[in-house]
């Protein structure tokens, strides 16, 4: 029973990689054939927004409990506008690649690719010229990089479905006590996955290490609805507001450890931070000044090391090794 629905789950994930590669590559292909027209810059800053990154499973039908259960986190965007004529229409487009922008990347970079005022060539759509794109060539090797996944997990699936028996029949064999052997062995599988979590995020805070201090102002998220998402806050939300090189940046990281928070379950709803109007120091990644953080410590990995190290203990007193 186990094993369909590993099967289930794992073929459930390469149909939905594949369908959003089918899709974008469907995407691409159509935007290549779009006519071209001259534009203008009016508008190249930046922006930030709240993005939802995690929702906790629950039971609520409700869309505003819904929301009240979820992640966010407020990452930063490009915004940039131009203006384009089609036909004798005079249209405005906000649009700049076909890539998708998760946020926090290269916002500098594109500002300064497109400063206001500068003249471009704008891709539209022939049927609709509302539709348009500054940038319509997709990166190389990037469906090389989508279609991996697909494979590695059509092989791995392929693989462990060959192989679970004899595997897991040898490892149950090492354990002493065969009542719960299997349960020790998945006991220790998951503290060894928790003891790689916590190297990857003492990695990201050993580089953090060497990011810039910058002043940073506490700000009212309420000025910025975007910020918002309709959620309800009740416990206190830290956003934050720093400059560098003439690029102004927006965020609520907390720490490298937000990561964890938000994969362990979502933050409970949050209220604006009183200290609205004073100055913290925040931590900025030179390379990628979107991103930052008020705190560089080893919380996060403490906590993973703790929860590894009781995995293990557990798996090792159940299979009978002490």
């Amino acid at each position: 029973m186990l094993s369909l629905i590993l099967n289930g789950f794992v073929v459930a994930v390469i149909a939905m990689l594949t369908a959003g590669t089918l899709m974008k590559f469907r995407e691409v292909r159509e935007v290549a054939r779009w006519p071209k027209t001259s534009g203008l810059i009016v508008k190249s800053g930046s922006e930030s927004r709240s993005i939802v990154t995690h929702i906790e499973p629950g039971g609520h039908s409700d869309s505003s409990q819904r929301r009240s259960r979820a992640t966010t986190e407020v990452r930063n965007f490009a915004a940039v506008a131009f203006d384009y004529s089609v036909g004798g229409s005079h249209y405005t487009g906000t649009r700049i690649s076909i890539r998708a922008d998760p946020g926090n990347v290269g916002v500098a970079e594109t500002q300064a690719r497109y400063p206001v005022g500068k003249k471009i060539d704008v891709y539209y759509d022939p049927e609709n010229p509302r539709r348009s794109v500054l940038e319509r060539d997709f990166p190389d090797g990037a469906f090389q990089f989508m279609v991996l996944p697909i494979v590695f997990l059509v092989a791995a699936d392929i693989f462990v479905n060959l192989n679970v028996g004899p595997v897991a029949g040898f490892l149950t064999g090492l354990v002493p006590a065969k009542r719960f052997a299997g349960a020790a062995v998945s006991l220790g599988f998951m503290g060894v996955f928790f003891l790689l979590f916590a190297a990857v995020l003492w990695r990201k805070v050993a580089e953090g290490n060497s990011w810039l201090v910058v002043e940073a102002e506490i700000i009212d998220p309420s000025s910025n609805p975007e910020l918002l998402l309709g959620i309800d806050r009740s416990d206190s939300w830290t956003v934050y507001r720093y400059k560098v090189d003439g690029v102004v940046y927006i965020s609520d990281s907390s720490s490298f450890a937000d990561a964890v928070k938000g994969y362990f379950g979502s933050t409970p709803p949050r209220r604006t931070d009183p200290r609205a109007g004073q100055k913290i120091a925040v931590y900025v990644d030179p390379m990628n000044p979107a991103r930052s953080v008020r705190n560089r410590g080893y919380g996060g990995v403490v906590f993973l090391v703790f929860v590894a190290a009781g995995l293990l203990g557990a798996a090792v007193h159940l299979g009978g090794f002490a």
